[in-house]
């Protein structure tokens, strides 16, 4: 007898997850970050503050 077709692709899923689930979130914080740099507003070099600078009064 041949199991349920949703639960034939549950566990596929389940088992493709196991094996590449850290390739995929390495990948997906990987564009994350390229997002958030092409999204974030650019700054321009003369305003910008250094921890140390700011430190210091």
């Amino acid at each position: 007898m041949a199991a349920d077709p949703k639960e034939e692709l549950s566990e596929g899923l389940k088992h493709c997850l196991w094996f590449r689930g850290p390739l995929l979130m390495d990948h997906l914080m990987t564009l994350r970050h390229e997002v958030n740099q092409l999204n974030a507003p650019p700054r321009p070099a003369t305003n910008r503050v250094d921890v140390e600078d700011s430190s210091n009064p």
